[in-house]
C-alpha cells in the first residue's frame, strides 16, 4: 500500500520523485498511479480466493479509485462464488 500512496502523492504532486524530473520522467503521473493501482487490483484478484478480504481492502484503502479500477471492482463483483 505504501507504494501505491507515494504514486498516489507523485500523481497530485505532493511529492517530486528523483527519477521523474520535469519533462523527463516515465510519463503522466496519473497514468503511472492507475497502472500500479490496476496492477495490484488484478494481482489480487487473480492470486486470492474470491472470500479473502485483502482485495476490499485494497479497494477502500487506495487514495483514489481510477476509472479502469471501476472496471475491475465491477467485474470482480460480478463474478460468482461458488
Amino acid at each position: 500500500m505504501s507504494w501505491l500512496f507515494a504514486e498516489y502523492s507523485i500523481a497530485e504532486g505532493y511529492t517530486h520523485s528523483l527519477g521523474r524530473a520535469e519533462g523527463g520522467g516515465l510519463g503522466d503521473p496519473h497514468a503511472q498511479y492507475s497502472l500500479c493501482l490496476t496492477k495490484l487490483m488484478l494481482g489480487a484478484k487473480a492470486k486470492l480466493n474470491p472470500r479473502d478480504r485483502l482485495f476490499t481492502k485494497l479497494v477502500l484503502e487506495a487514495p483514489r479509485i481510477t476509472p479502469e479500477a471501476l472496471e475491475i471492482v465491477c467485474s470482480y463483483c460480478q463474478e460468482e462464488v461458488c
